[in-house]
């Protein structure tokens, strides 16, 4: 038996909550240009389309690429939903924010780019998000030696290399964590999939 054909953008567009669908319209709204992605948004929201026959179907009578617009309302669809959820959780901030420090660095806003990273430590250290803690010392380092402040990089550099190493020896004290938690899965699961004994 064949599996049923999915279609991850009707499938996600029917789970948008309300709040969702309103922003995306909002964030769309004054984008300049042809909007057929909205059409093609509206068509699979309203008429609950999925089946991709049936929506170049619901299109024929426009000279639309239904599969280059489905492509693209995924893309515009996403970049939505990144800025209504940007603030949602630790873990999604800090990557935001580690993506303001690339643009920012790269435009030479460097004094920006520090204070960016101060915050963002503060708020890693909170909330024990390790990984991306790295990333952040990296950066720090990185725009010092940018910025020119060598004796600066000299004077830090045992804290940085100390506070590095504490993330990573954290970090692998969760994927270990993480390791034994997959056994015991594992080992639960073969548990339940075997036959019971027989009682006389």
């Amino acid at each position: 038996m064949k599996a049923p054909k999915s279609n991850s953008l009707s499938d996600l567009i029917h789970t948008l909550s309300t709040n969702e669908k309103r922003y995306f319209k909002i964030f769309t709204a004054n984008s300049s240009g042809d909007k057929n992605y909205r059409k093609l948004f509206n068509a699979i929201e309203s008429e609950k389309i999925s089946d991709k026959k049936e929506l170049k179907k619901r299109m024929s009578h426009t000279t639309m690429n239904v599969s280059y617009e489905k492509k693209y309302l995924q893309k515009i669809l996403m970049r939505a939903l990144r800025n209504f959820h940007e603030d949602s959780s630790s873990e999604i901030m800090l990557h935001q924010t580690l993506i303001d420090i690339e643009i920012l660095f790269n435009k030479q806003h460097y004094d920006l780019c520090l204070s960016l990273v101060k915050h963002a430590m503060q708020v890693g250290e909170e909330n024990e998000q390790f990984a991306l803690l790295i990333q952040l010392l990296k950066w720090q380092r990185k725009i010092m030696i940018r910025k020119g402040q060598y004796s600066e990089v000299g004077k830090q550099n045992k804290i940085l290399v100390a506070k590095e190493r504490d993330f990573l020896n954290k970090l692998l004290n969760v994927l270990e964590y993480k390791d034994v938690q997959a056994q015991f899965l594992t080992l639960l699961a073969q548990k339940k999939e075997m036959p019971g004994k027989k009682t006389r």
